[in-house]
């Protein structure tokens, strides 16, 4: 559990699957995907605080459309947020979305 609070302490927004994929992931511990996944449902985490950071961060490296960040935030290859997850954060992020 400590690695994850670490990784969410990095500010950049992890989702609820993205958190496990990084804990599972060589580079990121190494740990089991049922030892990633009960540490990460053990935080209580707000995910739609965390797809808000993400979606700053993907706005301060290029312009997205507010469908674009959605789908990049909920994407395999983005966030891994759900689709209600990415809205939100896209909206908060940006506004006039």
């Amino acid at each position: 559990m400590a690695s994850a609070k670490q990784y969410l302490g990095l500010g950049s927004g992890f989702s609820q699957q993205g958190l496990i994929d990084q804990l599972d992931s060589s580079a990121g511990g190494g740990y089991s995907v049922n030892d990633a996944t009960v540490a990460v449902d053990s935080l209580n985490e707000n995910w739609n605080a965390q797809a808000v950071l993400s979606a700053k961060g993907y706005l301060q490296t290029s312009p997205f459309s507010c469908a674009d960040l959605i789908n990049q935030l909920d994407s395999s290859a983005g966030g891994q947020f759900t689709v209600a997850q990415a809205t939100y954060g896209a909206q908060q992020a940006q506004q006039g979305c």
